[in-house]
């Protein structure tokens, strides 16, 4: 998935230069917030895919 490689890609940046806070969408992604999104993104997945078996 691209999505993951860019995240890959937003990590190297963080560590390079780590004085400045990193922004995502104009603020700032925790940890959680980035699990959050993901468990969000993965159940919608999940419900497409429910909707389209049927």
């Amino acid at each position: 998935m691209s999505l993951g490689k860019e995240i890959g890609m937003e990590e190297r940046e963080r560590t390079s230069d780590s004085k400045k806070p990193k922004y995502v969408y104009g603020k700032p992604l925790t940890f959680f917030e980035a699990e959050l999104f993901a468990v969000i993104f993965k159940f919608c997945q999940a419900l497409k895919s429910a909707f389209v078996r049927r």
